[in-house]
């Protein structure tokens, strides 16, 4: 079965599902535009992915008009002749461009998807027009329960939703993290790092919630004092003065540390040689830095909201799922690591466990079994005007 997958721009994680999807179908992997202007990784070599096919090598999707972007994506899949296409959401002009070129070519679609109910303030308007436009897919890959649950809301019957979207290259994070840790003291003599330390991964953006981290780690440094962990925060973004100017306000400057962004090849190092994850978003529809962690053999400490929470945490044996608005209750649980009464090795190798169960091969088997059911089932009965309404939304 020849299936095209498309994303907006391929980063390592984008590879390492299109290879676990490669081992059950033929895939073609459609990467749409080769730059971007919202993250700062670097261009990412296929790895052994074969028949990549960007259509805009160098341009990011601001700089591509409707017209163009429709006359390329068209002109890629109909030479192609994919017998379904799978496509990353439903807002992105790119996907629904794929989406309508499935429309008018009578070619079943997939939905990929990480939103949830309560990512955002739902407005009645908008979730009719997503109805109509969720009512063109055939099937859906979804990251965990709440995606599908906001996809039943949408009109996606549980029968044709499946599971493995969210995933990472598990076995890279664990073979280099095994490799830092083998050569621990050289390791962190090279970088600087202290012996124990919380670690942070995030864009410096509102949502990511880090200066409710930063307030708390103050209230546990006040409690721990000079036994506390140190907390290093990788990442960047238009918060980096802010964040900064708190950090020095709150004196702990020698114990928090902004390291910059830090690229793919860099983020072993930092996960091998920590304690612990913090991840405290307010609203976050997935969180892969938490598979990335667990996947390191570390603790996590994540904020309720995450997507990710019903699959990969389980309070109290891997990590705790915490209140984002609760500066104690987070400070709490630094102490009690910093303090012996969590096991963090313990609690890492339970995690490394859970997440073994996402991983590519675990999309590639979702996309399968999306693909199959998609294939097989009838149209979908749509609402009077969908096919209009796609139209012309894939026209803006």
């Amino acid at each position: 079965m020849k299936v095209a997958i498309l994303f907006d721009r391929f980063g390592p994680y984008h590879i390492a599902r299109l290879k676990g999807a490669a081992t059950y179908v033929d895939v073609v992997p459609i990467e749409i535009f080769g730059e971007t202007s919202e993250y700062q990784w670097d261009k990412v070599a296929p790895n052994g992915l074969k028949g990549v096919i960007t259509l805009f090598n160098n341009r990011t999707k601001e700089q591509v008009k409707a017209p163009e972007l429709k006359a390329r994506i068209f002109e890629v899949l109909d030479q192609q002749k994919p017998h379904a296409v799978a496509v990353n959401g439903w807002f992105d002009r790119s996907a629904l461009i794929a989406l309508y070129w499935c429309k008018v070519r009578k070619v079943p679609a997939i939905l990929m998807s990480e939103s949830t109910a309560t990512d955002d303030k739902r407005v009645w308007w908008k979730e009719w027009i997503k109805k109509n436009v969720v009512s063109h897919f055939a099937a859906a890959l979804v990251g965990g329960q709440r995606h599908a649950h906001y996809l039943n809301l949408l009109g996606i019957s549980s029968s044709k939703i499946f599971f493995g979207y969210d995933v990472v290259d598990n076995d890279y994070f664990k073979n280099e993290t095994e490799k830092i840790r083998a050569n621990e003291t050289a390791e962190r003599a090279k970088r600087k790092l202290p012996e124990n330390y919380f670690l942070v991964v995030s864009r410096f953006i509102q949502k990511k919630n880090l200066p409710f981290v930063i307030d708390a780690y103050h209230q546990y440094f006040s409690k721990a004092g000079a036994a506390a962990w140190d907390l290093y925060i990788l990442g960047d973004g238009e918060l980096k003065t802010a964040l900064h100017s708190q950090v020095v306000r709150l004196g702990l400057s020698g114990k928090v540390h902004f390291e910059g962004f830090k690229q793919y090849g860099e983020l072993p190092a930092y996960f091998g040689l920590a304690k612990g994850l913090v991840h405290a978003s307010t609203v976050e529809q997935w969180g892969l830095v938490v598979n990335e962690a667990m996947a390191s053999a570390l603790p996590v400490i994540i904020s309720k909201p995450c997507g990710s929470v019903p699959e990969l945490v389980h309070d109290g044996i891997n990590g705790f799922a915490i209140d984002p608005y609760n500066q104690q209750q987070l400070a709490d649980i630094m102490y009690g690591f910093s303090n012996g009464t969590y096991d963090w090795q313990q609690m890492g190798r339970e995690g490394q466990r859970i997440v073994s169960n996402l991983s590519p091969d675990t999309f590639g088997k979702g996309i399968r079994d999306a693909v199959a059911i998609a294939v097989e089932s009838k149209s979908n009965r749509q609402p009077a005007g969908a096919s209009l309404l796609l139209k012309l939304l894939a026209a803006r």
